[in-house]
C-alpha cells in the first residue's frame, strides 16, 4: 500500500467501476490471485522472482510487455554512509560496505543477487535491497530491480527501468492499450492469459 496512488473520481472512473462492478477473474472456477504494479518495465516478471518460494501460474508468466514501452527510466545515487544505514536497518552487520555489486540477474533480466562485500551475510537479493532502501530512504530511490549498478567515488548510481515488482498487470502499459482502445476483456486476457472473467456469486 505504501506504493498505491488515490485520485478522486472522475466521470470516466466512476463508469469503468460500474461497468466491471461484481466481475471478478477465475483460475479453475475461484478467485484468481492477481497482482499488478506501475511498470514492468518492458518486461512482466514471475511471483518467485520476487517472493521466493511462491508459486508461478501459468496465468502469471514472464513476458515482454511493449505496450509499456520499458519506461519510466530513471537514476538515482545513494551514498556509502546512506546504503550502510539501510543495510544495517535490514540486520546486515558490519562498519563498512567496502563494495556492492551484481552476481547475477534472473530471467527477467531483472537482479537477482548482489554481493555485500565488508557486511554479514554478504549477499542480499535484489527485491530485499529495494525493500531495504525504500523502507529506511524512500521510495523514490531504486524504484524496481531492473538496473545496473556502478559505484564512483564514495556512492554508487543505480540506472534502471520501470517501477514496482513487474508482477501482473502493469498500469502504465494497460493505460496505454486502452488509450489504444483495447477493451479491458482484452487488457486482461494480455495480462492474466488464461483467466476467465466470470460474476461474484
Amino acid at each position: 500500500t505504501h506504493c498505491q496512488v488515490v485520485r478522486t473520481a472522475t466521470p470516466a472512473t466512476e463508469r469503468a467501476t460500474q461497468t466491471t462492478a461484481g466481475r471478478v477473474l477465475l483460475h479453475d472456477a475461484a478467485p484468481a490471485s492477481v497482482y499488478y504494479s506501475a511498470s514492468c518495465g518492458g518486461r512482466t516478471e514471475v511471483p518467485s522472482g520476487v517472493w521466493p518460494g511462491a508459486d508461478d501460474p501459468s496465468y502469471l508468466p514472464s513476458r515482454v510487455d511493449d505496450a509499456c514501452e520499458s519506461g519510466p527510466v530513471w537514476e538515482a545515487a545513494l551514498g556509502e554512509a546512506d546504503l550502510l544505514r539501510a543495510l544495517r536497518a535490514a540486520g546486515f552487520r558490519g562498519d563498512r560496505l567496502r563494495e556492492l555489486r551484481i552476481v547475477s540477474r534472473n530471467a527477467s533480466g531483472r537482479v537477482a543477487r548482489l554481493n555485500v562485500d565488508g557486511l554479514t551475510p554478504n549477499e542480499i537479493s535484489g527485491q530485499d535491497l529495494r525493500v531495504a532502501v525504500g523502507r529506511t530512504l524512500g521510495w523514490q530511490y531504486i524504484k524496481s530491480t531492473a538496473f545496473d549498478l556502478r559505484g564512483q567515488s564514495g556512492a554508487y548510481r543505480f540506472s534502471g527501468h520501470g517501477s514496482g515488482h513487474g508482477v501482473g498487470l502493469c498500469v502504465i502499459g494497460s493505460t496505454h492499450l486502452a488509450e489504444e482502445g483495447k477493451t479491458a476483456d482484452a487488457i486482461l486476457a494480455k495480462y492474466f492469459p488464461g483467466l476467465t472473467i466470470g460474476l461474484v456469486g
